[in-house]
């Protein structure tokens, strides 16, 4: 208990990009005692080896300075630096769908000298599916997807159930990414409620088509699926 680095059983219900973590992918986990971050266990790098199981070198029960048991909080995705007074820091972009999936995961209570702790990661941005297609059903593939009046950069609370507040002030537009596999285009971004005048663009040749969304609520956590 006091040497050996503690193993991670990590889940997912879905990806952004499939149905379960891959092979290294790297997950920041925090131990936290009585409610504060313990110091030497604090957004440690574990990377998983077979899409399940994450392993690192770092966090040992020592970091819990004699407690009797301690809270483990996980991050997804893994930035060097992200988290600060309990609070995780991100920006989305159009380059890496993945990337985005913003997740967290808590497992409390967790006994000293426990040597295997099970993380549930829950999904706490939104995925916005556009199914974009001709008048006949003939799935449009080479079309330019947007949506505009978004906000990029937020946090996510850790010791709030993860709980994503949005901290940039203007708005941009992000970019669909078109997923070969389902025939659609996908984007991951923040929770909002109504948003006025919102629109996703689609640009198909030399024409462009304007899907008013700006009455529907983004909700954390869930997927979105629109016809075109």
């Amino acid at each position: 208990a006091s040497g050996e680095g503690i193993q991670f059983i990590s889940s997912v219900a879905s990806r952004a990009t499939d149905n379960s973590f891959e092979t290294n992918d790297e997950i920041g986990i925090s131990m936290y005692v009585n409610g504060a971050v313990a110091s030497e266990a604090n957004n440690v790098k574990y990377t998983s080896s077979d899409g399940n199981t994450f392993t690192g070198t770092e966090i040992t029960w020592e970091a819990a300075g004699g407690a009797s048991s301690a809270d483990f909080i996980g991050v997804y995705p893994y930035k060097e630096g992200s988290i600060s007074e309990g609070k995780y820091s991100f920006t989305l972009s159009d380059e890496n769908l993945s990337e985005n999936d913003v997740m967290y995961a808590c497992s409390s209570g967790i006994e000293t000298g426990t040597n295997i702790v099970s993380l549930t990661f829950e999904h706490k941005l939104v995925k916005v599916v556009m199914n974009v297609k001709k008048q006949d059903g003939t799935a449009i593939t080479d079309a330019t997807v947007t949506i505009d009046k978004q906000q990029l950069a937020g946090t996510m609370d850790l010791l709030n159930d993860g709980t994503v507040t949005a901290t940039q002030s203007t708005e941009q537009a992000i970019s669909f990414v078109y997923n070969q596999e389902g025939s659609q285009y996908e984007a991951i971004v923040m929770p909002s409620e109504v948003v006025a005048g919102r629109t996703i663009t689609i640009i198909s040749g030399e024409k462009t088509y304007s899907c008013p969304v700006g009455d529907l609520v983004f909700t954390s956590g869930t997927k979105m699926t629109l016809s075109a």
